[in-house]
């Protein structure tokens, strides 16, 4: 299953559940770059889907964010 995602809100830390969707957050002075592995059940060893993040559009200076739509 892949998911939509937009590029997220620099606030507040962590994964954060709205009703469309869940922003994470995470922060990093020295990351060149950040992806997010999401799995389908807790015992995969593979990731179902890997976003990439832009730090021209997914990064607000040392906070890297995206939100992904869905539950």
């Amino acid at each position: 299953m892949t998911f939509s995602v937009e590029p997220g809100s620099a606030h507040p830390l962590g994964a954060t559940i709205h009703p469309d969707g869940v922003n994470f957050l995470l922060c990093s002075e020295s990351a060149t770059e950040v992806a997010l592995l999401l799995f389908d059940r807790r015992t995969a060893i593979e990731p179902a889907q890997v976003i990439r993040r832009d730090p021209f559009h997914n990064k607000t200076f040392h906070f890297w964010h995206v939100f992904r739509e869905g539950r």
